[in-house]
């Protein structure tokens, strides 16, 4: 289920860059037009990339961020440990 989510981020990421990228690039494309019509799109690549990076987050990031605060509380509780001599 992870590697599946992040497979599902990542084509979230790679659609809405690609997008992106045919409007600034290539804007006399259909894509590049469509893309120029209003910002009403470019909102939403802003938000599938978004959507992108919530399907990756969980898998990759959380468990490091969540191990990094746990290391912090755990020197707090070392040296609280220290000071009253539990």
């Amino acid at each position: 289920m992870k590697t599946l989510l992040i497979i599902i981020g990542a084509v979230f990421l790679i659609i809405t860059i690609a997008l992106l990228v045919i409007r600034k690039f290539w804007p006399q494309t259909p894509v590049g037009q469509s893309m120029n019509a209003g910002n009403g799109k470019v909102i939403w690549c802003i938000a599938g990339m978004l959507t992108g990076l919530i399907f990756i987050l969980p898998a990759q990031i959380l468990p490091f961020l969540t191990s990094l605060v746990m290391t912090l509380v755990q020197v707090l509780l070392n040296i609280i440990a220290a000071i009253f001599h539990l």
